[in-house]
């Protein structure tokens, strides 16, 4: 009997053992990866694509909480504080209460919606829907395909009589549709590969004149792993263009559109040094976007026969210049003919 239990209690031991190990690799590889995203953000594709999903590398952790109730051992318990403050320091601010829910203001609000709508999206009047239920103020519109430029022109003129849409087939369409009116449209950037130029629109705000720059980033192709070093370097060159032309507005401004990439990214760390991201201002929970259903010319792919799931990652932004605050930002109804979801905010000036 002493020999049968001494040979189970061994066996536990040796189970114990291992799962302390690997609790810290885990945390050992968590605590890598956190210092190659701080100090080299995407500079290789493997680390881009770690970024990109960096939230399902805590998947784990309430499995290392359970067993460190367990076993009481103190490993467990380093391993379980570790990542808690790394996930707290990545995503904790997401889930957390916002000023801006409770402040009160007399300024004029202005609610800003942005929404990839799908080169190939044949859910026209679904999209047209989705645009009058947001009851935004003003909409940019990216990937704007004939279409539903059309059922804009068509339906929505009298909710939105300011427009400045130019639809092309593919992934190059773009079109902003205000009720305040537009004063004049540019769209003249230089960094590679843009597809289209973003627009910059001056809209007459309540008498105040804002700029709202409404862009499209290069994508990173799933089937393309190694063209992704070489997309990020184009992501990144874009996104500098676009901070440099910011520096030169005088006027209150918006920056809103498709980045390509999460808020892990280079990208993305870049513009909310200049910029503030109205998701974590005024958003509650992940705030995912990207991908949605299986429609023709979407991006949802599949793996070994199955398509990813739904709303994994959050690559549509709203930022804002420093000249206003931020109320609410939400995630709009989905069209179910794009692959993306709307993303909403309502702002005021400071």
């Amino acid at each position: 009997m002493t020999l049968h239990l001494s040979k189970k209690t061994c066996q536990n031991n040796f189970l114990i053992q291992i799962i302390v190990l690997i609790s810290n690799l885990y945390m050992v590889f968590l605590m890598v990866w956190s210092g190659l995203n701080h100090f080299f953000h995407d500079k290789w594709f493997w680390l881009f694509i770690l970024n990109s999903f960096g939230i399902y590398l805590f998947i784990p952790f309430p499995i290392f909480i359970i067993f460190s109730f367990l076993f009481r051992k103190k490993s467990l318990y380093i391993v379980t504080v570790v990542t808690a403050l790394l996930f707290t320091y990545f995503f904790a601010s997401y889930f957390l209460p916002k000023p801006g829910w409770f402040e009160s203001t007399n300024q004029p609000k202005l609610t800003v919606m942005t929404f990839n709508t799908l080169g190939a999206n044949q859910s026209w009047e679904n999209t047209g829907q989705v645009f009058l239920n947001s009851d935004a103020d003003i909409i940019a519109i990216q990937e704007l395909n004939s279409n539903i430029a059309k059922t804009i022109q068509e339906k929505l003129s009298l909710h939105y009589p300011y427009q400045a849409l130019y639809p092309q087939e593919g992934t190059c369409g773009t079109g902003i549709i205000s009720r305040y009116p537009i004063i004049e449209v540019e769209m003249d950037f230089t960094a590679p590969y843009w597809c289209p130029d973003p627009q910059v629109a001056k809209i007459d705000f309540s008498g105040q004149a804002i700029i709202l720059i409404n862009f499209h980033a290069k994508a990173s192709s799933p089937t393309g792993i190694t063209r992704i070093n070489d997309e990020n370097w184009i992501r990144q060159e874009q996104i500098s263009e676009i901070i440099r032309y910011t520096q030169t507005l005088t006027d209150p401004y918006l920056v809103v559109g498709d980045l390509n990439a999460s808020s892990l990214s280079g990208a993305y760390h870049s513009i909310v040094q200049i910029m503030n991201d109205a998701w974590s201002e005024g958003g509650w929970g992940l705030g995912h976007t990207f991908p949605g259903g299986n429609t023709p010319g979407g991006s949802r792919f599949k793996i070994a026969g199955y398509h990813l799931p739904q709303w994994l990652v959050r690559i549509d932004y709203i930022f804002l210049s420093s000249n206003w605050a931020t109320q609410r930002t939400w995630i709009g109804n989905w069209d179910r003919g794009s692959d993306h979801r709307p993303v909403i905010t309502t702002i005021f000036l400071k």
